[in-house]
């Protein structure tokens, strides 16, 4: 992109430059986003500009491209909020810790009198592995919110499952966000004894905030970045409706918030695609203005045009070379593409989730190999009886329930990929949709559980399986491969 176009004129330069009213931007798949950004940073360099980015892979990337722009600090969520911890409250830790246990403690018996159900909370707690990660991970807010002792911390989400138990155990999204909120009620209550974080100046020397992937924040980020725009910062939005993918682990769109809610809001778009072609921009086209009627079109502007294709069987995907990618929807699709490719000695890596997975696999079958004969049926069992029943168990679980006799395979499995530091170009990517974001790849293939669910009369689809198959398909730079599954979403495309 050797000029700036009119969509990102008006964004770099625009009058809301000169406001500290929030600015929302509606970034689709490869319009040269990021690239915006640093143009943003090079035409204000008396600017003080924070890049809140969505991972650590994307900060990354950042701090590479933009190595010459002094004046932009690219960060991840998690890492700022983490030096906002040193710098202010290891004094505010012992004073607050006392008030904060006991607040939290009134108001979770406070809720739980309003509901019977015993508690279960040990069948829930495997929904929230992965929420305790996060929350155990944000030491900035953790230290002056709670103890530092982990026992603690894992006691009120002890807590918090018994809430969940009594008011919201049918509605998952539900289960995901209640943790934050009550959160922020028990922050809001113990503000009167201490003065809450939020109360604290973490802005800092910053006058303009870049929030990426704002269309899957969760709760908490969201309210760090309102932070920002309450103390009279600049705050721009960036993100793609279409890819909000993350909602069942109570993510949510923060530019509709910022809309909603602030009504001095600048809402933008970047809708020229400068990764792929006209092919690839039709497709997509097709899925969004299924649930997003009133969206500006994608335009695939990309110099070399994007081949779209069918696929029904991984001896192509074996056989490519370059930048190459298989993308499916569900962990077990990315093993089973992996066995595959192991069995063809096709080198491979893995994303981060189902290296992951791999890894718990592993354990259970090492676990269940060191137990007595007499106890490993029994293990098993009680694992099937807890699918039979359709109460919580593991992915792990599920799998080596599924293949009890398959430690060796998965052994092999785990010596035989590529790690992700010894990766190279011609190393096929077997990531979910949800490991891609962000990402994208000269060669595109797209398992067929991506599309399946769409396979239905279209009422009956759901937003987040569309965004499931947008945010995959608009991954690819060249060569798309779909499933058959796709065909008459290509049809209707008119390809």
């Amino acid at each position: 992109m050797s000029a700036n176009t009119s969509e990102q004129e008006a964004i770099i330069q625009g009058p809301h430059m000169q406001r500290t009213s929030p600015v929302t931007v509606q970034a689709g798949a490869g319009t040269g986003k990021t690239h915006t950004i640093g143009e943003i940073a090079r035409a204000h360099p008396d600017r003080q500009i924070l890049y809140l980015c969505f991972n650590k892979d994307i900060q990354l990337e950042a701090q590479a491209k933009f190595e010459d722009l002094p004046n932009m600090e690219p960060v991840t969520f998690h890492a700022f909020a983490d030096r906002f911890s040193k710098v202010n409250s290891l004094s505010a830790e012992r004073a607050y810790q006392d008030q904060w246990r006991k607040e939290v403690k009134t108001l979770v018996r406070s809720m739980l009198s309003k509901g019977d159900t015993p508690p279960k909370w040990k069948q829930l707690f495997g929904l929230f592995d992965e929420f305790a990660a996060q929350v155990l991970s944000l030491n900035a807010f953790l230290v002056a919110w709670w103890s530092a002792n982990p026992t603690a911390q894992r006691s009120s989400l002890e807590r918090w499952m018994r809430v969940l138990e009594a008011h919201v155990f049918s509605e998952q999204r539900t289960i995901r966000c209640l943790p934050w909120t009550v959160t922020f009620k028990a922050i809001q209550r113990a503000s009167a004894f201490h003065p809450s974080p939020f109360s604290l100046d973490f802005a800092g020397k910053y006058d303009l905030v870049l929030v990426d992937e704002a269309q899957d924040l969760n709760c908490m980020f969201r309210q760090v970045a309102e932070h920002f725009i309450r103390t009279d910062r600049l705050v721009m939005f960036f993100g793609d409706k279409h890819q909000q993918i993350n909602r069942w682990n109570g993510a949510e769109n923060a530019m509709a918030h910022i809309q909603a809610h602030y009504t001095k809001t600048t809402t933008l778009t970047l809708s020229r695609s400068f990764r792929f072609g006209p092919a690839v921009a039709s497709i997509a086209n097709v899925l969004a203005r299924t649930f997003h009627s009133h969206s500006t079109p994608l335009q695939g502007v990309a110099r070399c045009e994007t081949f779209v294709a069918m696929w029904d069987g991984e001896r192509a995907l074996s056989q490519t070379t370059g930048p190459t990618a298989f993308l499916a929807f569900r962990q077990q699709s990315v093993l089973d593409m992996a066995l595959r490719c192991m069995a063809r000695q096709k080198a491979f890596y893995l994303g981060n989730s189902t290296e992951k997975l791999l890894k718990e696999v592993r354990a259970l079958y090492n676990k269940i190999a060191n137990e007595p004969a007499d106890q490993k049926g029994k293990i098993l069992d009680e694992i099937r009886s807890r699918i039979q029943n359709e109460r919580e168990v593991q992915p792990s679980e599920s799998h080596v329930a599924k293949h009890p006799d398959d430690k060796d395979v998965y052994d092999a499995l785990f010596k035989s990929r590529v790690t992700r530091r010894k990766r190279t170009a011609q190393t096929l990517a077997l990531l979910t949709v949800h490991s891609s974001k962000g990402l994208e790849f000269d060669t595109l293939y797209v398992a067929d559980d991506v599309f399946h669910p769409l396979d239905k009369p279209r009422k009956d689809v759901t937003t987040d399986e569309h965004s499931i198959a947008y945010t995959a398909v608009t991954r690819v730079k060249r060569a798309l491969r779909l499933p058959p599954s796709a065909q008459s979403w290509v049809d209707e495309s008119k390809l």
